[in-house]
């Protein structure tokens, strides 16, 4: 399948990198990926016939990840510069009522998008894999192995880092030997690298700051689909299913799908089971 890449100006000049596969005319669905990843987690996605059928795939690197620009100052982390970045990366691809799929830390740009943009921007969003909807629900039921290495992973000194972000990148899967060859796990070590350890601090500093009074009240006109692996490492599964449940019950739209021996990375780890259950998402809410 072909992909289209793009390098796209974003509001405060910024420039980001996207990459596109798919018919343009279908329903577009954009993939966020998580901290300190870039849009290689959604090689998978841009790739799936079945997915492509139903959908325009999109997926780009972050500010201040990959291939993406690396501002240092605090401000260029704000929720209304990453909404702007969402905004200038649907009109660069003519899109217009995007689904929005969130990986993990991911997840937080659908607050940013429902805060800083228009009502009805989003057609539906999808959570895959631990996801952060806000830093106040999340911190409900992270897990203490994720708390314990987050710290190390942001730390100033290399080698501290260094063997951090190898365990980072291992607890994103059950099985990392197994869900990853060495290219791809030395490509996603690699792209943590890219990230000076003065962005990944700023970033992460700025997404606790953001305001999420408004949050739950805005998501109840958003359709919502969870996807959870049982074995993700980054939080407590069974605590996540209570605390999602409790937050959105009520919410008819909402869905919640457990991935039997699966990890923190559903898409890389279990593409087809993933992406046909975002097929039927996008099927219902179309």
């Amino acid at each position: 399948m072909h992909i289209t890449e793009k390098l796209v100006v974003s509001a405060d000049g910024t420039t980001l990198y996207a990459q596109a596969a798919g018919d343009p005319t279908k329903p577009a669905l954009v993939c966020i990926h998580g901290f300190a990843g870039t849009s290689f987690a959604f090689q998978k996605q841009l790739a799936d016939a079945h997915l492509l059928q139903h959908a325009y795939v999109i997926a780009y690197d972050l500010r201040g990840n990959g291939r993406s620009d690396k501002p240092e100052a605090p401000a260029s982390y704000a929720g209304e510069c990453c909404a702007a970045d969402f905004q200038a990366v649907c009109t660069a691809f003519a899109v217009t009522r995007p689904f929005l799929l969130g990986w993990s830390l991911g997840a937080l740009l659908v607050l940013d998008v429902l805060a800083h943009l228009p009502p009805h921007t989003l057609r539906g969003a999808v959570f895959s894999g631990g996801p952060v909807p806000t830093r106040a629900l999340h911190a409900t039921y992270m897990s203490d192995w994720l708390a314990a290495t987050l710290g190390p992973l942001l730390s100033a000194d290399a080698a501290t880092a260094a063997r951090a972000a190898v365990a980072f990148v291992d607890g994103c899967f059950a099985r990392p030997r197994e869900a990853a060859s060495y290219a791809e796990r030395a490509r996603w070590l690699g792209e943590i690298v890219l990230a000076p350890p003065a962005t990944r601090v700023v970033y992460e500093a700025q997404t606790r700051a953001r305001d999420d009074g408004a949050y739950l009240e805005r998501m109840r006109a958003v359709p919502l689909l969870v996807l959870q692996g049982t074995l993700d490492v980054m939080v407590d599964p069974p605590r996540m299913k209570v605390k999602l449940d409790e937050v959105f019950a009520g919410k008819k739209d909402y869905e919640f799908v457990w991935l039997e021996g699966v990890g923190h990375c559903p898409a890389w780890e279990a593409p087809k089971e993933h992406d046909e259950a975002v097929v039927r998402f996008i099927r219902r809410y179309s």
